[in-house]
């Protein structure tokens, strides 16, 4: 439940007469949602932030914050999707969450299609390593690397538009590797990135 909602929820349930402690202990059995959010950890050690449903560029930083300061990962690997209806000055924005990327030490930056490209140049340009960017013109082609480039201890955000489908690279990862049976299993992470998500 996003943090806009909840607390709306709480109040209705205290006017419901039902106790602070029970309402605490259904917030703990909450769990993301498909695509939003959801935590995807898998035996081979790496774990996949999978919040393909939708992105733009507030969002995206947020998550980028959120990415970035999540500790005991070796990697950081950022799959952004090209985020689509900005109108004017997208090519900036795009540019703008790139840096920004850079600027927050994420390790590797992924741009799947279109105006995605400005990502992995606004990375570059504010001082990735070129060898860490990487742009496809599609999420099949991107699903192919990726498959390829994950290692243990990796953290992987994957963010875009709907129409982008970054859930086939989610997909290429399920059907490749073995998913714990704790994924999406940790109520204070997953309210972490609860409370990151804008979409």
């Amino acid at each position: 439940m996003h943090n806009a909602t909840a607390l709306p929820a709480v109040a209705l349930a205290r006017d419901c007469n039902i106790s602070l402690s029970r309402i605490v202990g259904t917030f703990g059995t909450l769990r993301q949602a498909s695509m939003r959010g959801q935590l995807l950890r898998f035996k081979e050690g790496f774990t996949v932030i999978d919040d393909s449903y939708n992105s733009n560029p507030r969002a995206l930083m947020q998550m980028i914050e959120l990415l970035s300061g999540i500790p005991s990962f070796t990697r950081r690997i950022l799959i952004a999707g090209e985020m689509l209806e900005l109108g004017r000055g997208a090519d900036a924005l795009h540019s703008q969450c790139g840096t920004f990327a850079a600027e927050r030490k994420v390790d590797l930056v992924i741009g799947v299609r279109g105006l995605a490209r400005e990502i992995v140049c606004g990375a570059a340009a504010a001082g990735m390593p070129v060898s860490q960017t990487h742009f496809f013109l599609d999420a099949d082609s991107a699903a192919g690397f990726v498959k390829e480039e994950m290692r243990k201890g990796d953290l992987i955000l994957i963010k875009g538009s709907r129409g982008v489908h970054l859930e086939k690279v989610i997909q290429k990862l399920r059907d490749q590797f073995e998913l714990l049976d704790d994924s999406d299993q940790s109520p204070v992470a997953s309210e972490r990135i609860l409370l990151a998500t804008g979409d």
